[in-house]
């Protein structure tokens, strides 16, 4: 049976078209397991887990996948704050959002990824990019350069100059204060491993790409 699913780049509902005939890939960003889940955090939840079981009983088959971001500055910050190691923080409100959603009885159709499992693919994401051009290495940190794509800001309808004034992380290695960190050296108390680019860990903004390309 057709259905309709509402586009985010062109701003209206299309009729849905699986790139498989029998078999949908779907990616929710889950997650930064500092604290405990919100309210705001269970509507996406239950609203993506309504559209999992729409898309089953349509026939589909479906692999379903959330991360769970286990490697952040967040997850860092409150450990050293509670002064305890980053696992402590991150296992302890990972196992509470398990929790919320057996109890908000989203089902156990999911495959949950930890980006502290995909470093490796992390790692050669980034050298994919930087290869290719579409990244920089400086001082031990590897930048996307968002100067490669004209069209960046297309998918959040919002032009370079509107970009440009929401909040950024100010640092005088980028070529573009819009670029954005793929890898970073560790700081003191944080987990760090090797790379062609020093020893570090991965930027938020690959974690999800890495976990993303290896699974589906």
């Amino acid at each position: 049976m057709v259905f309709q699913i509402y586009n985010t780049l062109t701003g209206k509902k299309e009729r849905f078209e699986s790139l498989s005939k029998d078999k949908v890939k779907m990616f929710v960003c889950g997650p930064t397991v500092y604290d405990l889940m919100h309210l705001g955090h269970a509507r996406t939840f239950i609203f993506y887990d309504i559209l999992a079981r729409f898309i089953v009983s349509k026939g589909y088959g479906l692999d379903f996948v959330i991360n769970i971001t286990d490697l952040d500055d967040k997850v860092f910050t409150r450990a050293k704050a509670e002064k305890v190691e980053y696992k402590v923080i991150s296992e302890k409100y990972t196992e509470a959002f398990y929790n919320d959603l057996r109890a908000l009885g989203v089902r156990d159709i999911i495959t949950f990824a930890k980006a502290s499992d995909f470093v490796k693919e992390s790692i050669e994401q980034v050298v994919k990019l930087v290869e290719k051009g579409y990244a920089y290495p400086v001082a031990g940190m590897v930048f996307y350069d968002t100067s490669k794509h004209s069209d960046y800001g297309k998918l959040s309808h919002q032009s370079m100059v509107e970009l440009k004034l929401r909040r950024l992380d100010i640092d005088p290695n980028k070529k573009m204060q819009s670029d954005f960190l793929l890898w970073r050296p560790s700081e003191k108390d944080e987990p760090v491993w090797s790379s062609p680019y020093g020893n570090g860990r991965p930027g938020w903004h690959i974690e999800d790409t890495a976990i993303s390309i290896k699974i589906l």
